[in-house]
């Protein structure tokens, strides 16, 4: 499901501008409720997009190196 926020956009901002304070993000979970484990790998998949979004770790190059 789409957000209100672009969540890239924002991120990338947070990052650029060297933002230290916090940050809250809302997540819809109401279709994981059934399922724990569903929930679990959700809320780690969007932790992981986050970590990386705001990681200041060069990007990693798409497809086959270049010579």
């Amino acid at each position: 499901e789409q957000g209100v926020v672009p969540t890239e956009r924002l991120l990338a901002e947070v990052r650029r501008s060297n933002y230290e304070g916090v940050i809250s993000l809302e997540l819809s979970v109401s279709r994981y409720v059934e399922s724990a484990e569903q929930l679990v790998t959700m809320l780690k998949r969007n932790k992981e997009f986050v970590e990386q979004k705001l990681s200041h770790e060069p990007r990693k190059a798409k497809g086959l190196p270049r010579r």
